[in-house]
């Protein structure tokens, strides 16, 4: 038996209707928001469905967006009921990390009054009397095993083993960590968790220097990696804005260098590149690259402010040099900045 052709489209249009509808429903269902207990005391989190993925059980008296969409790989809420293992242990669990699905994934590490900030993708994490390290999107890439651990810097981290405590200074604000212990040791590890020792000497001109001691070069590249890392490393004009405000009688030369610290994702399909100024990482110079290499913007931590691409960056930075070199003449990094701003505005 044959079907006229206009049944066969309206079957068709019936079935891509009820296909269109549950991605509809589904992108309902991933579309999240925080949202308000009745008395407005404590805040969770629910879908645009009305579906509730974490009951509101937090404290509300910190800052949470109740407007816009949740757009973060993870959920994040400040407070927690977890105190650390030890009075005086560095290890300081803070907030509740949990999936976007509602599947708690760790508490993260105390730092500058709330969770650890992420640096150069990773974060610290606190499970017990340890510390580790999570990615963005809540995965425990480096599990708990130190008593305490120095944020990633320049592809390290400085982790220290055996019983160690935290000693705070005369104001009884800031904190620094000391041994417990005759048995406790600090090392090096890279972004595998693996321990690295010192070189007996400099091997590379880019080797990390820390402490005295020289550590091999960390970032390895493939050929188009490295490419995208050449196109910001070889700009000129970048390394003239970095070191204008530098004195001197600083005894380094400022040194500006791109890095890779970042790989492109499904959620965020661009390579993050951080720029360090004689390996003290800027957050001032930190830029994103498109897969292709071909669009580069400027990296903002205000998600209200404008993502800026690099010639626009580039161009607002120079009028800013521009003033600074009519105020400060004699500066001793003063470059030609006419010159510079001509060039860009025309790219």
């Amino acid at each position: 038996m044959s079907y006229p052709f206009s049944i066969f489209f309206t079957i068709f249009f019936l079935l891509m209707s009820n296909v269109h509808a549950q991605k509809n429903e589904q992108t309902k269902e991933s579309i999240l928001y925080y949202f308000c207990s009745p008395d407005s005391a404590f805040v969770g989190v629910k879908d645009q469905l009305g579906n509730i993925i974490i009951p509101a059980t937090y404290r509300a008296g910190f800052n949470y967006d109740f407007k816009h969409p949740i757009t973060d790989p993870v959920i994040e809420f400040q407070d927690t009921d977890v105190q650390p293992k030890r009075k005086d242990s560095p290890a300081i669990p803070i907030g509740d990390v949990y999936s976007r699905e509602g599947k708690f994934l760790y508490h993260a590490q105390f730092f500058d009054n709330g969770l650890d900030y992420y640096s150069e993708g990773f974060r610290r994490y606190v499970d017990g009397d340890k510390i580790g390290f999570a990615d963005k999107y809540g995965n425990k890439v480096i599990p708990a095993q130190w008593n305490f651990a120095t944020p990633f810097h320049y592809g390290y981290s400085r982790v220290y083993t055996g019983k160690w405590t935290r000693k705070y200074d005369k104001s009884d604000e800031h904190w620094t960590v000391v041994p417990d212990a005759p048995d406790t040791d600090i090392h090096m590890i890279n972004v595998k968790g693996e321990k690295v020792s010192p070189l007996a000497k400099q091997q590379n001109p880019k080797d990390y220097f820390s402490d005295g001691n020289y550590y091999p070069y960390p970032f390895s590249y493939t050929a188009k990696e490295q490419k995208i890392a050449d196109q910001l490393n070889s700009l000129e004009v970048l390394g003239l804005i970095a070191r204008l405000r530098f004195s001197d009688e600083q005894q380094d030369t400022p040194r500006l260098q791109f890095e890779i610290t970042e790989w492109p994702t499904s959620r965020f399909p661009y390579y993050t590149l951080q720029g360090y100024q004689n390996q003290r990482a800027e957050d001032d110079y930190i830029f994103t690259v498109s897969e292709d290499g071909k669009n580069i913007f400027h990296y903002s931590f205000f998600i209200t402010e404008e993502q800026k691409s690099l010639q626009k960056w580039i161009v607002s930075e120079l009028e800013e040099c521009k003033k600074y070199i009519r105020n400060h003449p004699n500066a001793p990094y003063r470059f030609d900045v006419k010159k510079h701003l001509k060039e860009w505005k025309n790219k």
